[in-house]
């Protein structure tokens, strides 16, 4: 702990899930906000 915080190692994501992330956002039907919120991956500008 650090500060009172829990050190978190990375997340790595397979090719199928981002490919699967970019075909919802290239649909219309979401935002990158909504999609990294919904997935629990952090949004990063």
């Amino acid at each position: 702990m650090k500060n009172g915080k829990e050190i978190r190692s990375r997340r790595t994501f397979s090719e199928d899930f981002k490919k699967f992330l970019v075909s919802e956002y290239e649909s219309g039907k979401f935002s990158v906000l909504e999609l990294s919120r919904l997935h629990d991956v952090p949004f990063q500008y």
